[in-house]
């Protein structure tokens, strides 16, 4: 789950911070939560946009450095485990949703604040 969480905040500081340059949003915000069937882990940055349908396909990548390998990596440890994800389109910023992932855990909410330097 560590190896998940990783790539989902890098995932977020890559795509979801402010360009460089950009002052108006250089803050981030990474939520995680537990549900009654998994977790949910969110950022308010500048949202997702690309091709939500594509996402997690190997080698999809939106930005000229990128490898498309993030996501499709934490699909394929989520799914290792007999878990699901899925992209919540409602959110502002990203929301990747994980389900059937029971845990013993209590519910509880950890936020980590992004100051891009």
């Amino acid at each position: 789950m560590l190896s998940v969480l990783e790539n989902l905040i890098r995932n977020s500081v890559e795509h979801g911070a402010a360009e460089s340059g950009d002052t108006a949003a250089a803050d981030l915000t990474v939520t995680v939560r537990l549900t009654d069937d998994g977790f949910v882990f969110e950022d308010d940055g500048r949202g997702i946009d690309a091709d939500r349908d594509r996402l997690f396909d190997y080698g999809y990548t939106t930005s000229s450095e990128g490898t498309g390998l993030g996501l499709r990596i934490v699909q394929t440890m989520v799914q290792s485990h007999g878990w699901s994800i899925r992209v919540d389109p409602e959110h502002d910023g990203a929301r990747f949703v994980v389900s059937d992932a029971v845990t013993s855990v209590e519910p509880a909410e950890a936020s980590v604040a992004w100051n891009k330097q």
